[in-house]
């Protein structure tokens, strides 16, 4: 098998060519973990998101050679790099389980749903507080007998992503396996040339093309690809969240603070967040 590593690293497959544009974090709810035909019954994709440190990330993006590592040890974590799944997965028999962290659910106190759907059981995850409904969406069971029955997917809110990678102080990574068998054109069979099949290394992805078995007017492209979504930023949910302004109480002339408590004989852990 020849490898090119000398391809423009924009270059996408004709089979994959709806990735070229893929703007993962666009919709209000992002795609986080994904068993789907996302074109077809020809297609599958799986996807999964993690927390990982910024400096990691950058690593990945930068590299051509040597992300197979973080590509075949998703989303459990790699030896000696500090990544944390933001998606529980198991199988069982046919079936695939997908689940939200639980570090994420705690962190904005979200409590479970249940919708009744023509796809099955649905989990919407509500924030009670805020309040926001539909913070995260999921379809937790997927199955597989032989070719993909059910998909499985969680969606989380945009916003809640950003808040929650400023609040770990953590990049939010991507991994995805995409394969699809489309037209032969002739961008792609120049990268092919005289081989059958061929393997790309890009920045963050490698590629791999072949002649479809049963025409040569068809190539199934398959890419594994890691992704950056949200390094550390605004915190849209949590900044302010907790400020209820001045506490006025009477009898007590101004805002009623730690410092006048103190003062005036007062325990403060009888209030919460008071200003100093």
């Amino acid at each position: 098998m020849k490898v090119f590593d000398t391809i423009d690293n924009d270059y996408w497959p004709y089979p994959l060519r709806h990735l070229r544009e893929d703007n993962p974090i666009a919709p209000k709810h992002v795609d986080v973990a994904r068993i789907s035909k996302p074109w077809g019954d020809k297609s599958i994709m799986n996807l999964f998101t993690a927390m990982a440190p910024v400096k990691i990330v950058n690593q990945m993006l930068s590299q051509r050679d040597g992300i197979e590592k973080y590509i075949n040890f998703f989303p459990w974590g790699i030896s000696g790099v500090s990544m944390e799944p933001l998606v529980a997965s198991w199988k069982s028999g046919s079936r695939t389980i997908l689940f939200p962290d639980q570090k994420f659910l705690m962190e904005y106190s979200l409590v479970p749903r249940t919708i009744k759907s023509k796809q099955g059981d649905l989990i919407h995850w509500d924030d009670l507080e805020r309040p926001c409904d539909n913070v995260v969406k999921s379809k937790t069971t997927s199955e597989y007998y032989g070719d993909l029955l059910n998909d499985g997917y969680i969606t989380i809110a945009r916003d809640y992503l950003q808040d929650y990678t400023t609040q770990r102080n953590l990049a939010l990574i991507q991994v995805y396996y995409a394969m699809n068998t489309d037209n032969l054109v002739e961008k792609d069979i120049e990268i092919l040339g005289d081989k059958r099949i061929n393997k790309i290394k890009l920045c963050g992805r490698i590629i791999d093309i072949r002649l479809n078995f049963h025409s040569k007017e068809r190539l199934t492209a398959q890419v594994w690809c890691v992704r950056c979504l949200y390094t550390p930023g605004p915190s849209p949910i949590t900044e302010g969240r907790w400020e209820y302004g001045d506490l006025f109480w009477p009898g007590i002339e101004g805002p009623v603070t730690e410092k006048k408590l103190h003062l005036l004989g007062f325990s403060p852990t009888l209030f919460l967040d008071l200003p100093k």
